[in-house]
């Protein structure tokens, strides 16, 4: 007997006929329904939001791309890690025009540049200068922080996400909406300044856009956060809240002379193939400043990276040449200030090479 869920005579067909209609005006209309909605969207990101073209989307691909120009290098390189801080404040073009090098920017925003120390001491191929911005609450600690799998990514790099970046790359300086990290609908709602419940976080705090990154990663901030109070004060609110959620949460474990030993053998490596490592510490204001006294003294921390390395460290703190910059939200440059406070940095950098016996950067 045959099955009734095998037999290929049993079947259920259902004749649908396709309506009559003029289908190229059907076309026709929702083309220009689309096209409508494309300018609708880009009219919003451009001139309500004040979102600019010219602009790429700093993420794991982009961040790959300059991390291989790290294997065509030589000993005249120079390659920048660290925070957003060096990632904002550090000005590609004038330190480019001062020494006749472009550095490979491989800094990234909140995130520990430790992994990328360790990856770069065990690549062969790096023999140049690197320069490690040292924003406190994010290098010393154990936690990698929001890009800490960009060294993953670009070692494990597949063809198809090697395509979709290069892709994705013709769109984003021509079209501002494109930035997914601020463009989705839901985001756009959780902006909208309604009431919260009493208890309920406000989910108008998180992080809104405050840099802009060119095709080699050259970043600045977000001209809103430089020119609108209420920007710029959503920003430092964020931040604050950020503190004072890790004041609730507490300390997290960190060993220190366990971390430091690991830095200073990675130092150690890179100079044992006659490259040279420089220590930076970019300024901060505001609320940041104390709360960086208290958490990561610096004695028993940046004097101590500084000691145990033997290296070189620029401290704002101690160059007045460093400091009088603007800082909107407390942890970044202003993007007009970042030119004059690289220039600074520049002989700065100079002087101390030629003072260790190194080889200077002009």
């Amino acid at each position: 007997m045959p099955s009734s869920t095998s037999n290929s005579d049993y079947y259920f067909h259902e004749n649908r006929p396709i309506p009559e209609g003029n289908w190229s005006a059907t076309l026709m209309l929702a083309l220009a329904l689309f096209i409508a909605g494309l300018l609708a969207w880009e009219y919003n990101a451009r001139v309500i939001w004040g979102y600019e073209p010219e602009a790429y989307i700093d993420n794991n691909g982009l961040w790959a791309i300059q991390r291989s120009m790290v294997d065509h290098s030589d000993e005249q390189s120079v390659v920048i890690i660290g925070a957003s801080r060096i990632l904002f404040d550090f000005d590609l073009d004038t330190f480019e025009t001062a020494t006749g090098v472009r550095p490979i920017q491989l800094a990234l925003a909140g995130t520990n540049p430790q992994p990328i120390l360790a990856d770069l001491a065990a690549d062969q191929d790096f023999k140049g200068l690197l320069l490690v911005g040292i924003t406190p609450g994010s290098f010393f600690r154990e936690r990698g922080g929001l890009s800490a799998d960009a060294p993953e990514y670009y070692a494990n790099e597949s063809p198809s996400q090697w395509l979709g970046q290069q892709l994705s790359m013709l769109i984003e300086p021509h079209l501002s909406f494109y930035d997914q990290s601020n463009w989705p609908l839901f985001t756009l709602i959780e902006r909208l300044e309604l009431p919260n419940r009493e208890g309920v976080f406000d989910p108008r705090m998180g992080v809104w856009k405050i840099a802009q990154s060119d095709r080699d990663r050259d970043t600045k901030m977000f001209w809103k956060v430089e020119q609108q109070p209420e920007y710029q004060h959503h920003a430092q609110m964020t931040w604050r809240g950020f503190m004072k959620m890790g004041d609730l949460r507490g300390p997290a474990p960190f060993d220190i002379d366990t971390y430091l030993a690991g830095v200073v053998n990675d130092v150690k490596t890179i100079r044992a193939r006659g490259g040279e490592v420089v220590f930076i510490r970019p300024p901060s204001s505001g609320d940041y400043r104390p709360r960086e006294n208290r958490l990561q003294p610096r004695e028993t921390h940046w004097d101590r990276l500084l000691k145990e390395t033997d290296s070189i460290g620029l401290h704002f703190e101690d160059h007045e040449s460093l400091q009088g910059f603007r800082i909107p939200e407390w942890s970044h440059l202003h993007s007009a200030d970042a030119p004059a406070y690289t220039a600074a940095l520049i002989p700065l950098i100079h002087q101390q090479l030629l003072a260790a016996g190194k080889t200077g950067l002009y």
